[in-house]
């Protein structure tokens, strides 16, 4: 295996854990941008760099616009459902089996290792819907699962690269500009990200 995607893909899951653990609104943007920034390198590269300026671009754009949202509402966000720990070990254990997964398809186009990059952030993407609370997570969660997927398709081998790097560029840059819109909305009438009141304990109760 090279180094660089293996390096790369160590970011890309670096990247994810902070997008999972994290309680500050930017450092969860942050985990987000190298997760993203760092996956075209974990896969291999992208061969067209005019392709590679333009993902990196709307990537840029993207996170712009989610830094937006966090600044015009708060900075803190409460944590994930599972308490973080748990999702990041989902993700390592995904990761290792999208590795042991790619060893075993001698005809996939893509190495393990990119294989195995995109379960993981396809599982820390997925895991950000399922058990996000707070618009910024899930949206976050929306934008891994993109990625993931657009990454894992040509891993595969199937799909036109160029067709998808263009439409994963506008996919981000739709969830995004959703999500800050609903972040800025939520921050003026709740002054915070949640979507709804949390449930009430139960102990609480009567």
């Amino acid at each position: 295996m090279a180094p660089i995607p293996i390096a790369a893909a160590i970011l890309v899951l670096l990247g994810a854990a902070a997008a999972l653990r994290a309680t500050h609104g930017r450092l969860t943007v942050v985990g987000l941008g190298v997760a993203l920034l760092g996956l075209p390198l974990a896969v291999g590269g992208i061969p067209d760099p005019l392709l590679l300026a333009f993902r990196t671009v709307a990537v840029l754009l993207a996170l712009l616009l989610l830094d937006h949202a966090v600044r015009r509402t708060t900075s803190l966000i409460g944590p994930i459902r599972l308490g973080g720990t748990t999702e990041v070990a989902i993700v390592l254990a995904a990761w290792l089996l999208g590795l042991l997964l790619g060893s075993t398809m001698p005809d996939a186009r893509g190495s393990a290792v990119a294989l195995a990059t995109a379960v993981a952030l396809g599982t820390a993407g997925l895991t950000l819907l399922c058990f996000g609370h707070d618009t910024l997570r899930l949206g976050i969660g929306a934008m891994l699962a993109l990625a993931a997927g657009a990454t894992a398709v040509p891993a595969f081998g199937g799909g036109e690269r160029a067709a998808l790097e263009l439409a994963l560029a506008g996919a981000l840059l739709a969830v995004a500009g959703a999500t800050t819109w609903l972040a800025v909305v939520g921050g003026r009438v709740r002054h915070d990200l949640e979507l709804a009141d949390r449930p009430r304990d139960l102990r609480d109760a009567g």
